[in-house]
This record gives C-alpha cells, structure tokens and sequence, in this order.
C-alpha cells in the first residue's frame, strides 16, 4: 500500500511538473513565419523500423518539416539521428532523408547527420554542422513531450535556436508513460546537471532504466 502511494504522489508530482515546464517554453504562431526566416531546420530523430520505416511519431515531425520547406521557411534541411534501432537497416537521418525524398524535397537541400544516439549528441552533431555551413538560426522540431527537453539541450550551444513541438501520436496511458518519463529526465537534469554531449550520466542511465521499467516499455 506505501509502495502504490509513493508511486501516485511520484506522477502527481510529474504532472505538475509538466505542465509548469511546458508552459515554459517558447512558443510562436508558425503562420506568421516568412520566407528564409531561418537557415535551417533541423528535424529530430524519433523511430525508425524494418525497412527504412519512420515511426508516427517521426512521420509527423518530417510532415511539418516538409510543409515549412514548401513555404521557403528555411532553404535547407537538417535530419539528424544515427542506428538507434539495430532492427532497422538504416539511420533515422537515412530513413528521414528517403521520406523528404518522397514528399518532393530536393536532395541538395538535405543534409545529415548519422551519429546520434540520444538528444545531447543531436545538439552536439548539428552544431557541428552549423558551424561547418554557417547556418547560424535554426528551426529545431520535435514532439511536444520531448521539446522542453531538447530546448533545454539546445541551448548549451551559443546559437540562434527556436524549437517547434508538433502533437504526438500516443494517447491515454502511453502519453502519460512517455511524458513521465520525459519530465523525469528534467527533474533529474535540475539536480544533477546536464551530461556531456557523448552520452548520459551513469545516474541517469539508472534513472532510465527503472523509469521505462515501470512504464512497461
């Protein structure tokens, strides 16, 4: 009986820390966007299966990407994500660059970026080829339960950075998992600190793993 209250005062604090965050982070009217308002935007990786398969939620990241390009918002493209799944036979950034592909966006403005593993090497990677390329303002999109987060990671780097959330595809149940674990994360980071770009604290590694054990994930 302790055990299931510790566990309902835990979420009832994630929930409230959720939606505190949340409600932090910058948010702006995409339609008031106007031509070459960034340099780039970069797209996160988020699931990749099988055949080059992007998953939902990687789907509807690249969806706004492409509507964006198609308004001349940015006059490239950035896909940043390595082999995260040893199942799948190519990178998130191979899998995103074959989806813009199809969706009528031109090679020559697609760039990527196949080592990242975790968030913090996407920050680091994508520096590295914004530093390479000049591209100082970039439009970062993610999901809206991973974009407090990514902010948070983004702006370690001494760039113009604006990180737009597109809805998520999980609901109920999942949405709160996912979620929890996300704002978990930033509760972690605000006592620990952030980690190095090359991976996670061995704590938060721990974190991670009981977090997504309890999630049945």
């Amino acid at each position: 009986m302790r055990k299931f209250f510790a566990i309902t005062a835990v979420l009832a604090f994630l929930l409230l820390f959720i939606f505190v965050k949340n409600s932090s982070l910058q948010k702006f009217d995409n339609s008031q966007l106007s031509t070459n308002s960034f340099d780039a935007i970069v797209v996160l990786g988020g699931g990749v299966y099988g055949q080059c398969r992007l998953s939902t939620t990687m789907q509807i990241r690249m969806n706004m990407a492409t509507e964006f390009l198609q308004r001349k918002i940015a006059p490239v493209l950035i896909v940043s994500g390595g082999l995260t799944n040893k199942g799948a036979d190519c990178t998130e950034a191979e899998a995103m660059r074959q989806y813009a592909l199809s969706n009528g966006v031109a090679s020559r403005r697609i760039m990527m970026e196949q080592k990242a593993l975790n968030t913090y090497q996407n920050a680091f990677w994508v520096d590295q080829i914004q530093g390479a390329n000049q591209l100082e303002k970039v439009l970062v999109i993610t999901s809206d339960f991973h974009a407090a987060r990514a902010n948070l990671i983004f702006e370690l780097y001494n760039r113009d950075y604006q990180v737009f959330s597109v809805m998520s595809d999980f609901e109920g149940l999942d949405n709160l998992k996912i979620l929890a674990i996300e704002q978990s994360l930033l509760s972690f980071h605000s006592v620990f600190g952030l980690p190095s770009e090359f991976g996670l604290h061995l704590k938060e590694k721990k974190v991670m793993a009981v977090l997504r054990s309890l999630a049945g994930r």
